[in-house]
C-alpha cells in the first residue's frame, strides 16, 4: 500500500501540474491585445486592464479557495473550477463590449483561476513534504510551459479566423485538460508522509509547525514574504503582459515573431520554475531568491541595449527564468515556515503581493512608454525594484534563521 501511494503521488503531481498549466494561459494575453483593439476599436488601456482585472479577481478567489478546500473534496472542486474557467474564455470570445470582456475573462475566468491555482498547488505540496521546491517547480513549471503550445496556436487561429474563434477554441481545449486531470486530484490522509522520511528539525528546514492563518497574519514573516513577492514578480509580470508589444517596438518584430517570443518566454519560465525550485531544495530558499533578483536586475539594465531578435530572446530568457523561479520558490518558502496544513490560506495572503505587482508593473510600463515613447525608463524602474527585492530577501533570511533557531 505504501509503494502504491508513493507511485500515486507522482500521478497526482502530474495531474495537479496539468490543471495548473491552464493558469499559464494568462501569459499569452499579449497576443490578444492588438487583435482585440483592431477587431472592436477598443482603446489599448481598456484592453490592457483586462489582464490586471483577471489577476486581481484571481487573487481574491485564491483566498476563498483556501477556505473551501477544507470543506469540499479537491477533485469536484477542481472540475467545477475548470468548467467555469472555460466558460470565462468562451464569453470573452463572444464579447461585443469591453464590459462583457471584463466579465468573461476578468471576472468569470479570474475567479476560476484562483481556485485552480490554489487547489492544485496545495495538493502537490501536501504530497511532497520532502521535496517542496521540486513539487512547486513541476506545478508552476507547467504554468510556464503551456504558452509554448497556446501562443503559436492562438496566433494561427487569429490569423486564419478571428480573435473570437481563438478564444473559443482555447476554451474547449482547456476544458478537456480539466476533464482528464481533475479527477486525479486528492489530498493524502491526515498524518501521511513518504516512506523512510522524517520531518527535519527547524523552521527553515521543513516547517515543523503548522500555523493557522489567524496566527500567521500576526507574524512579521508572512508580511515580509508578501512584500518580497511584489518586487520579485513585477518584472516578469510586466514582460508577460507586453512581450509581443515590446518586441515589436524595440526590435521591429512582426506579430508572428511576437507570438513566438511569448513561447520563448514560456520555455524560459518553465526551465526557471523547475530549475530554481529544485536548486532551492539544495541551497535554501533565500539564497536562491538572491540569485534570481540579482540576475533580473542586471538583465533589465541590459535590455536597454537589445537591438535584434536574438538579443531580445536572450534577455527575455533570463528575466523569464528568474520570474518562473520566484513562482516556484515562494510557495515552498511559505510551506517551510508555516507548514502545509494551512498552506492554501497562508499562501493566499503572500500571493496577493503578486496581484499588487500585476497592477503596478504593466500599467506603469505602459504609462512610461506613452510618456517617453520608449521602454528604457520602464526597464530601469523594474531593475531598481528588483534590487529592492534583494534587500527584502536578506531581511527575510535573517528572520527565518532567527525563527529556526528559536
Amino acid at each position: 500500500m505504501r509503494m502504491l501511494k508513493a507511485k500515486n503521488r507522482y500521478l497526482t503531481l502530474l495531474a495537479s501540474a496539468g490543471c495548473l498549466s491552464v493558469s499559464g494561459s494568462i501569459y499569452i494575453w499579449s497576443i490578444f491585445n492588438l487583435p482585440l483593439i483592431e477587431a472592436h476599436g477598443w482603446s489599448a488601456a481598456s484592453v490592457s486592464f483586462t489582464y490586471s482585472l483577471f489577476l486581481v479577481v484571481s487573487s481574491v478567489s485564491f483566498f476563498a479557495a483556501g477556505v473551501l478546500q477544507r470543506r469540499i473534496p479537491t477533485a469536484p472542486l477542481m472540475l467545477a473550477a475548470g468548467v467555469m474557467f472555460a466558460a470565462g474564455w468562451f464569453i470573452a470570445g463572444s464579447a461585443q463590449s469591453v464590459a462583457m470582456l471584463y466579465f468573461g475573462f476578468g471576472v468569470v475566468a479570474g475567479i476560476a483561476d484562483g481556485f485552480v491555482y490554489n487547489t492544485a498547488l496545495n495538493t502537490a505540496q501536501a504530497w511532497f513534504p520532502d521535496r517542496r521546491g521540486f513539487a512547486s517547480g513541476v506545478c508552476v513549471g507547467a504554468i510556464g510551459a503551456i504558452p509554448i503550445v497556446f501562443a503559436p496556436l492562438g496566433n494561427i487561429l487569429i490569423e486564419h479566423f478571428d480573435v473570437g474563434t481563438a478564444f473559443h477554441v482555447c476554451a474547449l481545449l482547456f476544458l478537456a485538460i480539466f476533464v482528464v486531470c481533475g479527477p486525479w486530484l486528492r489530498l493524502p490522509e491526515e498524518g501521511w508522509k513518504p516512506q523512510g522520511w522524517d520531518m527535519p528539525e527547524g523552521v527553515e528546514a521543513q516547517g515543523a509547525t503548522d500555523v493557522p492563518l489567524r496566527d500567521a497574519v500576526r507574524s512579521p514573516l508572512l508580511w515580509l514574504m508578501w512584500a518580497l513577492m511584489f518586487p520579485a514578480t513585477m518584472a516578469g509580470l510586466t514582460l508577460s503582459a507586453h512581450t509581443s508589444n515590446i518586441g515589436q517596438h524595440i526590435v521591429g518584430m512582426t506579430a508572428s515573431q511576437g507570438a513566438l517570443q511569448v513561447a520563448v518566454l514560456a520555455v524560459a519560465s518553465f526551465v526557471g520554475r523547475l530549475g530554481f525550485g529544485t536548486l532551492s531544495d539544495r541551497v535554501g530558499r533565500c539564497p536562491t531568491f538572491a540569485i534570481m533578483l540579482v540576475l533580473t536586475a542586471i538583465d533589465l539594465v541590459l535590455f536597454r541595449y537589445v537591438d535584434s531578435f536574438a538579443t531580445f530572446s536572450a534577455a527575455l530568457c533570463v528575466s523569464g527564468a528568474c520570474f518562473g523561479g520566484v513562482m516556484a520558490v515562494m510557495p515552498a518558502l511559505c510551506a517551510d515556515v508555516f507548514g502545509t496544513k494551512y498552506f492554501s490560506q497562508n499562501y493566499a495572503v503572500v500571493y496577493s503581493g503578486y496581484t499588487f505587482a500585476s497592477l503596478v508593473g504593466p500599467n506603469v510600463a505602459v504609462a512610461l512608454h506613452g510618456h517617453t515613447g520608449s521602454y528604457d525608463m520602464a526597464f530601469l524602474m523594474l531593475a531598481v525594484v528588483a534590487l529592492y527585492g534583494l534587500v527584502l530577501t536578506l531581511i527575510v533570511q535573517r528572520k527565518v534563521r532567527r525563527a529556526s533557531a528559536g
